[in-house]
């Protein structure tokens, strides 16, 4: 949705790019915005840099007139998400500490069945059917994609640190007594 904004945003002013899109980044999206004199929404903002790629160079003037905000608000972002697992880890309940992986193994489920067996299927009922009938295209919504990336991305990085480190993750928030 935002990332042909961002991508086109982040050529100069990578740190406004890194918080559009995000709930963080709202304030940040009103401003480009402003600048663009825009509705603060992915196609008009795309439109808007479209008609007047100019603009660009006020927007990165506002990242670095408001570089310090900017940061804060990231830092302040990662340390939301940083609480969120630190308070997943630390739960008593079983099924919140799986809960990652399960959405892992939903998600390689969804592509295999989706990409590998139905179109399969399709086309052996089809031959046994003896029809020429087009297959339509199987998707999965971006949206999917965009979550169990960020899932995917977020476990392997902890499962990786608990083998370097040689400990679990959740050793390293308990409480020493």
């Amino acid at each position: 949705m935002w990332d042909k904004v961002k991508g086109v945003i982040g050529t100069v002013a990578p740190t406004v790019a890194g918080l559009i899109g995000g709930k963080a980044g709202e304030a940040v999206v009103s401003a480009v915005a402003n600048i663009l004199g825009c509705e603060a929404d992915p196609g008009s903002i795309e439109k808007a840099l479209a008609n007047n790629p100019d603009k660009l160079v006020e927007i990165k003037k506002y990242e670095m007139d408001h570089k310090v905000r900017l940061q804060e608000i990231e830092l302040e972002a990662s340390k939301s998400k940083t609480e969120v697992m630190t308070k997943e880890i630390e739960s008593g309940d079983p099924f919140l500490r799986r809960a990652r992986p399960a959405i892992i193994y939903t998600g390689l489920l969804m592509v295999i069945i989706n990409h590998w067996l139905m179109p399969w299927f399709a086309w052996f009922a089809l031959i046994l059917l003896k029809k020429n009938i087009p297959l339509p295209e199987i998707t999965i919504p971006d949206i999917f994609w965009d979550a169990w990336q960020g899932v995917v991305s977020i476990y392997v990085i902890g499962r990786s640190l608990e083998k370097m480190t040689g400990q679990q993750v959740m050793n390293v928030f308990k409480k020493k007594t």
